[in-house]
């Protein structure tokens, strides 16, 4: 798993995921660049990544869990690739991403606001990769000087379905029993991201 965009949402989805995959053989990269919210975690706690969420849950991810490059590197030998940067870095990161030999069955899962991210990437990357929408339904805040980040609610985090595939299953099944987290139709999701857009606007 590659994680592109290592704020409070891509660094706490990314989290979980090394946790929940670490003993499966899961490997997780996070991008953060110089200055970034995951790098200045690791300067306050060197040791690993504090999380805590709502329901009381707590994770102490230590770094053997998980690297942290700053830039993207030439190959991307990865089986998915998460999306979390703001929409409107979408185009920068396609542009990265163009410059880049990417796996060609790689899964692309966009964790951003909006409903053009999906369109937008198409554009950079393999015509055989597949890309997914995605909904993030809660918040995540960072302490600067705790370097915690803490889920505040317990909405869900929405993967649109592979029809094809069914390949947003393994990372349902790896998040699962830390996060709520489940799929939708193509037309669902749809509906999903415009009230999430809705809500942001208000």
């Amino acid at each position: 798993f590659l994680i592109i965009g290592s704020g409070a949402i891509g660094t706490f989805v990314g989290a979980w995921l090394a946790e929940a995959g670490y003993s499966k053989g899961h490997e997780v990269v996070f991008i953060g660049r110089e200055g970034g919210l995951i790098q200045r975690a690791l300067q306050v706690k060197p040791q690993g990544l504090h999380l805590t969420d709502c329901d009381g849950r707590v994770l102490e991810l230590p770094t053997s869990k998980f690297t942290v490059f700053k830039n993207l590197p030439s190959e991307l030998d990865f089986d998915y690739i998460l999306i979390s940067v703001k929409s409107q870095d979408t185009e920068t990161v396609g542009n990265q991403l163009e410059e880049c030999k990417i796996k060609p069955s790689c899964v692309f899962v966009s964790l951003q606001n909006g409903t053009r991210n999906v369109s937008d990437l198409r554009r950079f990357v393999p015509p055989t990769c597949r890309i997914l929408a995605g909904m993030v339904g809660f918040g995540v805040h960072y302490n600067e000087f705790s370097a915690v980040f803490h889920r505040g609610t317990s909405n869900p985090l929405v993967i649109e379905q592979d029809v094809e595939g069914g390949s947003e299953q393994l990372l349902l099944n790896l998040l699962h029993p830390n996060l709520s987290c489940h799929s939708a139709s193509p037309s669902e999701m749809k509906s999903i991201q415009y009230s999430k857009l809705l809500i942001n606007i208000n």
